[in-house]
């Protein structure tokens, strides 16, 4: 991700993520603007702020393609069964994200020396 550039665009966002391609440029984009507000929230220095957003919007776009297809996880019929991964129990982009914003921000805690 280019940290000078302005922040990341709807195609930044869905590079070449599967799931992600059926959303559409106005959805992602207010990702991108809650994402946004939530790193700058957190303190995420301005040279990891675009990868910071980007890894959070993708978490929200996980969040709501997870909610869109009905949030299910598995599901037996007629004998068959078919199992979706979860990534509810460990969601990559959040985990990333989270990372970031403990290496790069003040994730709302003091890292300063105490003496």
């Amino acid at each position: 991700m280019d940290e000078t550039k302005n922040h990341p665009t709807p195609q930044d966002i869905i590079r070449n993520i599967d799931i992600f391609k059926d959303f559409d440029n106005e959805t992602i984009d207010e990702k991108i603007r809650i994402a946004r507000m939530k790193a700058i929230k957190d303190g995420v220095d301005k040279d990891a702020l675009n990868t910071a957003v980007s890894a959070y919007a993708r978490h929200l776009l996980l969040v709501t393609y997870f909610a869109s297809n009905g949030g299910i996880t598995s599901a037996t019929t007629l004998g068959q069964s078919f199992q979706n991964v979860d990534l509810t129990k460990s969601d990559p982009f959040l985990d990333e994200y989270n990372q970031i914003s403990s290496d790069f921000g003040n994730s709302g805690q003091w890292k300063g020396l105490f003496l």
